[in-house]
């Protein structure tokens, strides 16, 4: 697994004998603080999974190297993306202007109106 990123930063922390180190902000960690660490990843993740925010979940998981509940993150955000795709289109076909023509000036205007906008006639 490689190095934990720092809570504080979100740089890659370095590693130290046992230790765990952030060169840019100077915070250490032991190796009970990666598990800490770890655990507070994985509930990030499972709360970005529990919310719907399925792709940043994967990222969360990508970091501690869970490559398979990544990937279903990934299926479920494409899944739910191709459904609301789905519902905009159908949404999108419902919408019909009917459109009538004036008996005066012939031209085409929306079945909406009162009266024609070119010239004023009523239908």
């Amino acid at each position: 697994m490689r190095n934990p990123d720092c809570p504080k930063c979100g740089k890659i922390m370095d590693t130290f004998a046992d230790d765990f180190w952030c060169s840019r902000c100077r915070i250490k960690y032991s190796r009970e603080g990666r598990d800490i660490l770890r655990e507070r990843l994985m509930e990030e993740a499972e709360k970005l999974e529990r919310v719907g925010r399925y792709e940043a979940a994967a990222i969360k998981y990508e970091k501690l190297e869970m490559w398979d509940k990544a990937g279903e993150c990934r299926r479920t955000a494409k899944t739910n993306y191709d459904e609301k795709l789905m519902a905009k289109e159908i949404i999108r076909e419902k919408q019909v202007i009917v459109k009538i023509r004036c008996p005066y000036c012939k031209n085409l205007y929306e079945e909406t109106y009162d009266k024609c906008p070119h010239c004023g006639g009523h239908s």
